[in-house]
């Protein structure tokens, strides 16, 4: 029997097959952190470190998602879904690119951020970011002058006059980034050789709609008539646990081969059951949601 760790919405217990993908997800965070080791000497390098702040903002997400989908929210989960498959897209891309296309301007743009941000402010109401200014006034001081210190260390020349600062780490967009991490990724590997392109061009693309509110938020993909009334689409309370469950599983798959390489085989037959979940019968798990709503 199935002991979840955290406690999820009432659909679970009318559809305890839902527990199946949670504890994908769950496991996919926990095997990673405990196989990984949680001392410093772990976690000691600066690319260690990205990573497992990287992390910790997927496993709030995935929670999320999770929350949101079995307390019959699937459509707002669907939407923290899309972020959570940017959140692999970069972690799995710094892993598998070379450092100086990866980690190296990666961590150079984080200390860059912060000013890029405080010049945004700007643009709001000039009385706003006056007393903004005043009261950051420190901060924003430390902030250009990090910015300051790392463009010098790219160009020996930068002047913060004349200059452009940059506007991002890469010049590669998602999808682009999706495609480049897919052909240096070992083929063999039966995690790693899952397409992230082929994930965009499914569940990124559909999760954008809503996001974006087009006109196909409308349609039954996103909404059902149940009773008379508009309710969401109930097979999106299956597939969003589905992906998100591999979502979970290919990056803390990629973190933990990254640090322990030679940890990883709990993943593995992690993903050989989720391959088994994934035979079931869906039609029985989607009538047993829609009686349970």
């Amino acid at each position: 029997m199935i002991q979840l760790k955290q406690t999820y919405g009432s659909l679970i217990d009318a559809v305890p097959e839902l527990k199946e993908y949670l504890n994908v997800s769950e496991q996919s965070f926990i095997l990673t952190s405990e196989l990984a080791g949680k001392s410093s000497e772990d976690w000691n390098s600066l690319e260690a470190r990205v990573l497992s702040l990287l992390m910790y903002h997927s496993l709030n997400t995935s929670l999320s998602v999770r929350l949101l989908t079995t307390f019959a929210q699937p459509i707002e989960a669907l939407a923290l879904l899309r972020v959570r498959f940017e959140q692999l897209i970069v972690s799995s891309f710094l892993i598998n690119s070379e450092k100086k296309d990866g980690f190296e301007p990666f961590i150079s743009d984080i200390e860059r951020s912060d000013y890029r941000y405080s010049q945004a402010i700007k643009n709001i109401d000039p009385l706003i970011y006056g007393s903004i200014e005043k009261i950051f006034q420190d901060e924003l001081n430390h902030a250009k002058l990090k910015t300051f210190f790392n463009e010098r260390s790219i160009d020996p020349n930068f002047d913060f006059e004349k200059d452009r600062l940059k506007n991002k780490w890469t010049n590669l967009n998602k999808y682009e980034m999706c495609v480049k991490r897919d052909e240096l990724v070992d083929e063999h590997d039966p995690i790693q050789s899952i397409k992230l392109s082929q994930i965009y061009l499914s569940i990124y693309k559909f999760a954008s709609i809503f996001v974006h509110c087009e006109t196909g938020i409308l349609t039954e993909n996103f909404l059902s008539n149940y009773k008379g009334q508009p309710s969401p689409n109930i097979s999106l309370v299956l597939t969003n646990l589905i992906n998100v469950a591999q979502i979970d599983l290919i990056q803390s798959y990629e973190i933990l081969k990254f640090i322990k390489p030679n940890k990883v085989q709990k993943h593995l037959d992690l993903y050989n059951s989720y391959n088994k979940m994934v035979l079931n019968d869906y039609q029985l798990i989607i009538d047993k949601i829609v009686k349970a709503l």
